[in-house]
């Protein structure tokens, strides 16, 4: 797209051409990474922060920004690598105002300065629990490595912490995400001497309380998935047995009545009367799923959570 903008702009189909057979020959930008690819990076050589050659050849030498960009030689063979300008990086959207930026000023350093201290951390988890992450902070408050970045290592509290990059083999979640516990972060950090003990005292009832509504939340719209995706196949089977049955009828016409308890009577045929039945079926589901239960148990299970999150 950028070759294809940039002929149309200049109307240099020559170079449009040019640059498209130098994309060919590169490997093609999976959303899964790319294995044994060339590589390139900025000047700081952040770790963790790369470039295809496609994405190269097809972005940043038409945008004219290839010489601010050199050779990345530490990816070892065998290797898969997710480029960083491909939309499936967990940082691509925080890549992509940047490079925008970039090719409006011509000054590589925004975001080769974020690329040096974000690249290699990853995407803050918020409330969804992992194990075997690292994580800073203390076993009733566990901070991730982002968020302890661009908040949690200012203040008085960093050097009261137990866990400093340290990786967790237990499911976590970081409790520094969200503005209330920032805001009390930053109030017991100010308290004179600091007030370790309020943070992690709320940060355990914080905890009580996700464990208690979270999972419950996700197995309930779990299940309610499930059930939608049953409804859909029922009613697909609705149509297909009900297509059969229409055809059926005009073809050998109609010779005896099929009726079924709970379903009904005067059917033309046995086909048009198991379309009934899924159909049935997949009606009681959607009512089920419409009902009201399971949605008013979900809303009052996230109040409690959104109250302390």
């Amino acid at each position: 797209m950028v070759l294809f903008n940039q002929a149309l702009e200049t109307r240099d189909y020559a170079r449009f051409w040019d640059a498209a057979r130098k994309y060919m020959r590169e490997k093609y930008c999976e959303d899964d990474g790319v294995v044994d690819g060339v590589w390139y990076t900025l000047p700081s050589r952040a770790r963790d922060f790369g470039v295809c050659g496609a994405c190269y050849a097809g972005i940043l030498e038409p945008l004219g920004l290839s010489r601010f960009w050199v050779r990345k030689m530490d990816v070892p063979p065998g290797k898969k690598v997710l480029c960083c300008f491909n939309i499936n990086h967990p940082r691509f959207f925080k890549f992509l105002p940047l490079i925008g930026q970039m090719d409006f000023t011509l000054d590589p350093k925004p975001l080769d300065e974020y690329a040096l201290v974000y690249a290699s951390i990853p995407i803050c988890p918020r409330d969804e629990d992992k194990p075997n992450l690292r994580w800073y902070g203390w076993r009733d408050c566990t901070i991730c490595p982002e968020c302890y970045q661009e908040f949690a290592r200012q203040g008085p509290l960093a050097n009261l912490m137990e866990y400093h990059d340290i990786q967790v083999a237990e499911n976590s979640i970081c409790d520094m995400y969200s503005p209330r516990m920032r805001n009390l972060y930053t109030e017991c950090g100010r308290a004179n001497p600091p007030d370790l003990q309020k943070l992690l005292q709320y940060s355990a009832q914080r905890a009580q309380v996700y464990t208690e509504t979270v999972p419950q939340i996700r197995m309930m719209l779990f299940q309610a998935r499930m059930q939608l995706q049953q409804q859909k196949m029922l009613n697909t089977m609705s149509s297909h047995y009900t297509m059969m049955g229409h055809m059926d009828q005009i073809t050998y016409g109609t010779h005896h009545s099929y009726s079924a308890p709970g379903i009904g009577y005067g059917f033309a045929n046995a086909n048009l009367l198991q379309g009934a039945a899924y159909g049935q079926q997949a009606a009681g589901i959607m009512s089920n799923l419409v009902s009201g239960g399971s949605t008013m148990a979900v809303q009052q299970l996230e109040q409690r959570w959104r109250a302390v999150e």
